[in-house]
Order: structure tokens, then C-alpha cells, then sequence
């Protein structure tokens, strides 16, 4: 629970509301995999990966894809390689379980950011509500049809004493 509280502490979830944050992050164990960023053992950041399966089609039977939630930086730490760290670890993941391709819903400060790692605004989204948020796609080195690829992720941006790994709550993390 301890873990959990700290995630629920980095996205402003009131100690009342922790059980339920709790219950979700359970709950959802097997789609949304949590990212942290520790630097001396302190959670500076986190990110979510939602993984999830597209409706199949002739050419493609299994159509896995991602969906980058969540992501969350300490003020304090901002500007210094945390989300990069972060997004490159979760770009990993997502090569690693061969994902098609990955999106995020962004709000219009942090557009420049996805950009920057690699992300790519996408003409083909249509969206109803929230014209707030940008769609940005990435299709993380695989052939993608009209996509584009990303481009590789500097390594040198990501702070020597700061680790990024994935974190299950039922692995004790």
C-alpha cells in the first residue's frame, strides 16, 4: 500500500480517496503498468502504460497498442531528464511486448515535450470532447503504413543517479 500511496500522492489523490485509488490500481494490474523514476530512492515522477487490444482484422489478428496516462514529474525535478527517462523506458516496454504503436492524450503545455521524444501529432484522430488536449501518436521502430517512426531517444538527457523501472504493487515494489 505504501507504493500505491505514493502514486496516489504524485496525482493529488487525497489520503480519503486512497483505499479506492488502491482498489483501481489492483483492479487494472494487468492493463496499466506503472513507471517510476527514483533518484536516491525517491519517487521523483511516474507514468502509466496502458496496454490494450484493437479489434482484430484480416492482415492482423493481434493488434496490441499503448497509451502513455498519467505522466507525472515533481516540480522540483522538472527540466532535468525525468520524463525523458520515463518515456524512453516505457517506449521500451512497448518495443519489448511488440505494441503497433503508442498514443498520448496531451494537454497543449506538455505537446512539446512528447515532441521532443520522438512523439508525432497525428492528423487521423478525431476527438468529441476535450479541445484542450492534443493527440500525439509514435510508432516505436516498426513499420506503421503512412506513420512515421520515432526517432532514437537520447540517452545522454536522462540524469546518471535517476532509475526508471516498471513497478507492479503485486510484485512488491
Amino acid at each position: 500500500m505504501a507504493d500505491v500511496a505514493v502514486l496516489a500522492e504524485l496525482r493529488g489523490i487525497d489520503g480519503d480517496r486512497l483505499g479506492g485509488y488502491a482498489e483501481w490500481v489492483a483492479a487494472h494490474a494487468e492493463t496499466h503498468l506503472p513507471f517510476v523514476a527514483e533518484i536516491d530512492g525517491y519517487v521523483v515522477g511516474a507514468a502509466w502504460l496502458l496496454v490494450a487490444e484493437r479489434v482484430p482484422s484480416n492482415e492482423s489478428p493481434e493488434r496490441w497498442y499503448g497509451d502513455i496516462q498519467s505522466v507525472e514529474v515533481r516540480a522540483e525535478y522538472r527540466n532535468r531528464g525525468v520524463g525523458a527517462a520515463l518515456m524512453a523506458a516505457i517506449l521500451t516496454e512497448a518495443r519489448t511486448r511488440g505494441l503497433l504503436h503508442v498514443t498520448v492524450h496531451s494537454g497543449r503545455r506538455a505537446v512539446d515535450f512528447y515532441l521532443r521524444n520522438g512523439f508525432n501529432q497525428h492528423r487521423q484522430c478525431c476527438s468529441g470532447s476535450r479541445a484542450s488536449r492534443d493527440h500525439l501518436s509514435l510508432a516505436p521502430g516498426w513499420s506503421m503504413g503512412r506513420r512515421r517512426h520515432c526517432r532514437d531517444l537520447d540517452p545522454g538527457r536522462t540524469p546518471a543517479d535517476c532509475s526508471v523501472k516498471a513497478r507492479s504493487p503485486h510484485s512488491g515494489w
